[in-house]
């Protein structure tokens, strides 16, 4: 047997499949972006660390050409000086410690050896700078011979493990952005001319604060730090000039060309031009020292300015990342709602109904046609569907009605060949019996002994005469003479022609004044007729049984709804049991000692033929209720 694909599971699925993909995709996508915001914030924690870097590096130079300097001096340092030294040690110290504790709690890799490295540095160094610190209370005769050149070399040694290490952080987020790797690039550049600027300001103070000839290794030494500086400075300029970098960068790079390479460097050809001729420069060395002090700042501030553009550029990146992941959150967790809406939608409003239509099509198909259809009251096409359904399952009732009725109508027919022609048989010997009874009161004329069973033979006779016709009647299917009539004026009418035995009410609940209604006016009276006497007689039995018991009334109500009128006859009797309820419309089952068990099967025979159906509902000791439904027009094949 191949298996069967269900719509209804199909259905599910492919939801499922549509909004899972959906769901992942932003999944992905919030993902990239979690990945973006990583990247972006580890950007930025490296310009910051580069930051401190360079800040540490700077001070560690400017610690440098304070200390050399000093050192260089005839006299004991004075105490502003000594105050100088030391708060540029603090500031390098400073930035230096928030470097490392940024390095060390921002989980950057594979920076322990150069920490290590940093650490040894820093330590020589502050050890040199102390002995620095306690020479300067001496003449430079009494101070330890070869002490600048020592602090000089350190600085060199400790600066570079500090741009190493700079260096090596830029190198890993230069590829992430082509503007990170050109600020890095000016930062780079720039601190290749601010640490040969803050050089050749050494060696000229050296120079000068010595009275030495400029000359050999001196000429050479300068000529070396001015064509480095020159060269990088060349790539910046060239970089300004094809407008690649910000206007802030670009401005810092203008004001750097005018204070150092113009003004500064038309001083220093002065001085040098004055040293090679042997020429005093009073007081144009220390017009140097401040000159060259004013001028470093600028060129100090393109690495500056490149860490800002590059902390500010990463910042608005990582923003830009957090709202990008924030969102893509917010969409994965919209379509997951999304999601769950659908298919609880899916399953509820097309899964679930098709799967309860398609249950009632198998019951339908395997001859259930009594059960509800669900859905029908629908304006789609689960609606139509079930629609759809109704009316072939009412095609399929209205069939098999008619086929009972006519296998019942082909059944009756028999029957009442039959019953006439028994009741001919026993009409005719009934008849010799009536004779005789009549004769037989005729001779015993007033004789008190033979009055009674003279008249038991012929109340038996006249019990008789009425199954025999009861009979007749049941069996013949006779055709309705229908016509229009007020129901409630008719059943009014009616109900006052009834005789009920004493202590019954009758209550009349009449709701449809005016309704007509095409019915067979004599057939419906033997119906109503009928209900009421079993009514009256049930209640009757229970009065003689129990005098106590509660109040009897039978209570007629009427009702229009729609294209149908009720009719329900209730009574406070006694009630039946389930077992007899089952039977009551059986032929010939009766409850009475004299019953023929016609009663009902005829109330619902008569009902039916109006195209309408009759109910009861009864329970032992509370009562019985019987209701009626006709249409306001039978139709004509079943008025036939």
């Amino acid at each position: 047997m191949p298996t069967r694909l269900s719509i209804s599971l199909l259905l599910q699925v492919v939801t499922s499949f549509i909004v899972l993909t959906l769901v992942a995709g932003l999944v992905i996508a919030a993902g990239n972006a979690f990945d973006r915001l990583e990247t972006a914030d580890r950007v930025l924690a490296t310009a910051n660390v580069s930051r401190d870097l360079f800040t540490a590096m700077q001070a560690i130079r400017v610690e440098r050409g304070l200390a050399s300097g000093a050192l260089d001096m005839e006299k004991p340092v004075d105490a502003n000086m000594r105050d100088l030294v030391t708060s540029t040690r603090a500031q390098f110290e400073t930035a230096l410690d928030g470097a490392t504790a940024k390095l060390v709690n921002g989980k950057f890799s594979e920076t322990g050896t150069a920490l290590e490295e940093i650490r040894d540095n820093r330590a020589r160094f502050s050890d040199l700078l102390r002995h620095a610190e306690e020479a300067f209370a001496f003449p430079r005769n009494q101070r330890p011979a070869g002490l600048g050149a020592k602090v000089i070399a350190a600085d060199n040694k400790f600066v570079d493990a500090l741009d190493g290490l700079s260096e090596r952080l830029s190198s890993e987020i230069v590829q992430i952005d082509p503007f990170i790797a050109e600020m890095m690039k000016m930062k780079q550049l720039g601190w290749v001319v601010r640490d040969g600027g803050g050089t050749e300001r050494l060696v000229m103070g050296m120079w000068i604060a010595r009275g030495e000839d400029y000359s050999g290794s001196t000429r050479q030494r300068v000529a070396e730090l001015t064509g480095r500086m020159d060269g990088a400075w060349k790539i910046i300029q060239d970089d300004v000039g094809l407008k690649v970098v910000p206007a802030a960068l670009r401005d810092a790079v203008e004001n750097a060309t005018r204070v150092y390479f113009d003004e500064l460097r038309s001083k220093r050809k002065a001085i040098i031009d004055a040293l090679t001729a042997g020429t005093p420069l009073g007081e144009a060395g220390s017009e140097w020292i401040n000159l060259s002090n004013h001028a470093l700042e600028p060129l100090a501030a393109i690495p500056s300015t490149a860490f800002d553009l590059t902390a500010a550029h990463a910042n608005e990146q990582a923003q830009i990342a957090r709202r990008y992941f924030l969102f893509s959150i917010a969409l994965a967790l919209l379509a997951v709602t999304f999601g769950i809406c659908a298919i609880a939608l899916v399953t509820r409003h097309v899964a679930r109904p098709m799967a309860k239509i398609t249950a009632a099509v198998r019951a339908v198909a395997a001859g259930d046609l009594h059960g509800a259809i669900p859905f029908e009251q629908r304006n789609d096409e689960v609606g139509d569907l079930a629609r759809a359904l109704e009316v072939l399952r009412d095609n399929a009732v209205a069939k098999q009605r008619m086929e009972a009725e006519l296998i019942r109508k082909e059944r009756l027919s028999a029957v009442g060949q039959l019953t006439a022609t028994v009741a001919h048989e026993l009409r005719n010997p009934l008849s010799s019996i009536r004779n005789c009874a009549y004769t037989l009161r005729e001779m015993v004329g007033g004789s008190a002994g033979l009055e009674r069973p003279v008249a038991r033979i012929e109340r038996s006779i006249t019990r008789c005469d009425r199954i025999i016709a009861d009979l007749l009647d049941f069996t013949r299917m006779r055709e309705l003479q229908l016509s229009s009539i007020a129901l409630d004026d008719w059943l009014a009418e009616l109900l006052a022609e009834q005789k009920l035995p004493d202590g019954i009410a009758l209550v009349r609940n009449f709701a449809a004044p005016g309704r007509q209604l095409d019915f067979d006016g004599d057939r419906m009276r033997q119906v109503i007729v009928n209900l009421i006497e079993n009514a009256a007689q049930a209640m009757d039995s229970q009065a003689e049984a129990d005098p106590s018991s509660r109040e009897r009334r039978i209570t007629v109500s009427t009702r229009a709804s729609g294209e149908f009128f009720d009719i329900a006859i209730e009574d406070t009797g006694p009630g039946m049991s389930a077992e007899v309820l089952a039977k009551v419309f059986e032929p010939l089952f009766s409850t009475k000692a004299f019953g023929t068990g016609l009663g009902l099967p005829t109330v619902k025979q008569i009902v039916e033929q109006h195209g309408g159906t009759v109910t009861i509902s009864s329970e032992e000791a509370k009562g019985t209720s019987v209701r009626i439904r006709l249409p306001l027009a039978v139709p004509a094949a079943i008025a036939a």
